[in-house]
């Protein structure tokens, strides 16, 4: 079984637990009681964990929520694998930073993430996307399910795509 978790932290569960302990400071007991609670929902959400698993050998797949042990999520048939994406997303406009008179551009001014997909060309559901990272570890673990799924790699992370055969890695 493969599994790949999202190690991205969320912003939100930090305001969230600091508006809950705002609440806290009104002087109600209703008011305490629901900070309390939204503290509780806070720390849920910063330990909670999101990720895909796969079981090659039952060819099913699952998006799930884990919180410490607990494991949620819906076991459902994988389609068949046409091949492995590895695509450059980018995540933000360019970048300036300030001179004596005006902004200027940053060199490479654009932030990217790579998203590993698997691709499937008969299947309601085109695409799963797998994993997000910098540009290396989506080639190694796109490269890692291609060969899992006995299929090609195509490199979409500069302008120059190009297929990658599963036995050349």
């Amino acid at each position: 079984m493969i599994i790949y978790k999202s190690q991205k932290r969320s912003s939100f569960s930090h305001l969230v637990i600091l508006i809950g302990g705002a609440i806290l400071f009104i002087d109600l007991i209703v008011a305490k009681i629901i900070g309390a609670l939204i503290i509780a929902l806070g720390v849920f959400i910063l330990y909670a964990k999101t990720g895909i698993a796969i079981d090659k050998s039952a060819r099913k797949y699952r998006e799930f929520i884990s919180i410490a042990s607990l494991v949620f999520g819906k076991w459902v048939q994988l389609p068949e694998v046409d091949y492995v994406a590895v695509v450059r997303v980018r995540l933000s406009q360019l970048k300036f930073r300030p001179s004596e008179i005006t902004f200027k551009q940053v060199e490479g001014g654009f932030d990217f993430a790579y998203n590993v997909n698997l691709i499937f060309k008969n299947s309601p559901k085109r695409f799963l996307k797998i994993y997000t990272s910098d540009a290396n570890d989506g080639l190694k673990i796109g490269m890692e399910l291609a060969k899992d799924f006995n299929t090609q790699l195509y490199d979409c992370t500069t302008s120059n795509k190009k297929w990658i055969e599963s036995s050349q890695a």
